[in-house]
């Protein structure tokens, strides 16, 4: 079942992103990230496709992830960089930069920076299919 709610504001989710900085420090992975979740019961916001946002804080250099979802990321604010099995590809505003699955990656902020992402990891999940490691 689609969630009944399909806008959400970027001002309510920046207000969101920022509250999650003041409770705790950020995944050591993956930063301050936050999900879109369907209200009515807790789920992923569509069925097969996952949505999240993450702040990563000015100067965050994040430790080595993957998994077997491709993960698109969509750089809404501030600069970095996203480091692919020892390849770096540079993100600004706009910027579209996509982290093939099982690949090992890592994210870096030079400033403070939100980037919206989304996969096919509720598919994979539904499927038994889902394997992240956090090296």
């Amino acid at each position: 079942m689609n969630s009944p709610v399909f806008n959400y504001p970027y001002e309510r989710t920046r207000e969101a992103l920022h509250a999650l900085t003041c409770g705790a420090a950020p995944d050591a992975h993956l930063g301050h990230l936050m999900r879109y979740v369907n209200p009515v019961d807790g789920g992923w916001a569509m069925p097969t496709m996952a949505t999240m946002i993450r702040l990563l804080p000015r100067g965050f250099t994040g430790r080595p992830y993957r998994s077997t979802d491709a993960m698109i990321f969509v750089a809404v604010e501030g600069r970095g960089h996203l480091e692919i099995e020892g390849r770096r590809f540079d993100f600004e505003p706009h910027d579209v930069l996509v982290a093939p699955g099982w690949m090992r990656y890592t994210l870096h902020a030079e400033d403070d920076a939100v980037l919206f992402s989304y996969s096919d990891r509720v598919a994979q999940e539904k499927l038994g299919l889902f394997r992240e490691w956090r090296g």
